[in-house]
């Protein structure tokens, strides 16, 4: 029997889960504990994104989804023996400009914050902006330095990247963002980005959403052309998979839910060998978690 360890930096389960009252041991979404338990070993990241209707109360919003997923956690903390969940937060509109907040975001569990979803907020500019970090936002870069939280850039305008790189002491991520090199998407790091995030010995995890692989209908040969480029440019010790389940409408086929990732393995196994393979779905997220503390 193969044995598959499989380690992923981004879903968005949590959301829906939540405004369905589903359960996180097997619900309708793309990840559960049922369908990450046909792997041997579990590392699995669970972002709080909020809609626009939460907005208007981002904090006690947050902190309801963390409640919620806490409860979940603790029901079925049983099953955990091989699975490691972690805790984040998609977008620092939930610190409602106070850095207490982040603080208190700290002691519930979150490791991770991705500063900006597209937009620009009291941090810094997403995607579809053009401004950079902003006071607030340093401030909040520095404290999760302090705290030893995950600065992820994913979502980040490219000043906002350049700027937490440079004030940042600490690796950096980008949990789910692909190469723009190959689909010359705003989400996707251009090359300098991601040799700045190497040197930082950070991470890149692989966005399965077809939009950010391909300009046209996505396929398993089109993540591997992301996968190569990474591979040729920096190596294999910072690429690992950030596959927004949950978070986009268009997967490459046959990948419906995360059990599916088996068939992307099986593609790595064959064109990179075992060892890269593991590196990239387990062992480099393993490792980096490790250094930072994490496990």
């Amino acid at each position: 029997m193969v044995t598959i360890n499989f380690a992923d930096l981004h879903c968005d389960t949590i959301t829906k889960m939540f405004e369905h009252d589903a359960d996180i041991y097997q619900n309708f979404c793309q990840v559960d504990i049922k369908k990450l338990s046909t792997f041997d070993s579990v590392i699995q990241f669970f972002a709080i994104w909020l809609d626009k209707k939460y907005l208007a109360k981002p904090f006690d919003n947050t902190v309801e989804f963390i409640k919620y997923y806490t409860k979940q956690i603790e029901k079925y903390k049983t099953y955990f023996t091989n699975m490691k969940f972690f805790l984040a937060i998609e977008g620092g509109e939930a610190l409602e400009n106070n850095l207490d907040n982040l603080k208190k975001f700290h002691d519930m569990g979150v490791i991770l914050l991705t500063l900006t979803w597209n937009y620009e907020n009291d941090l810094a500019g997403g995607v579809k902006s053009q401004c950079g970090l902003k006071k607030f936002g340093g401030e909040v870069v520095e404290l999760m330095d302090e705290l030893n939280m995950i600065i992820d850039v994913s979502h980040a305008s490219e000043k906002t990247f350049w700027d937490v790189y440079k004030l940042s002491k600490n690796s950096i991520v980008a949990s789910h963002s692909n190469c723009r090199k190959i689909c010359d998407n705003a989400r996707n790091l251009d090359d300098e980005q991601i040799l700045a995030i190497k040197e930082k010995n950070g991470l890149i995890g692989l966005n399965l959403y077809s939009d950010f692989i391909s300009d046209g209908v996505a396929n398993l040969n089109d993540i591997a052309k992301h996968t190569d480029h990474l591979l040729n440019l920096i190596g294999e010790e910072n690429i690992c998979l950030g596959c927004d389940f949950d978070g986009a409408d268009r997967y490459p086929s046959p990948i419906k839910n995360v059990a599916d990732m088996k068939n992307v393995y099986n593609l790595f196994k064959k064109l990179y060998g075992k060892q890269i393979t593991e590196k990239i779905f387990y062992d480099n997220v393993k490792h980096f978690l490790t250094a930072r503390k994490f496990l």
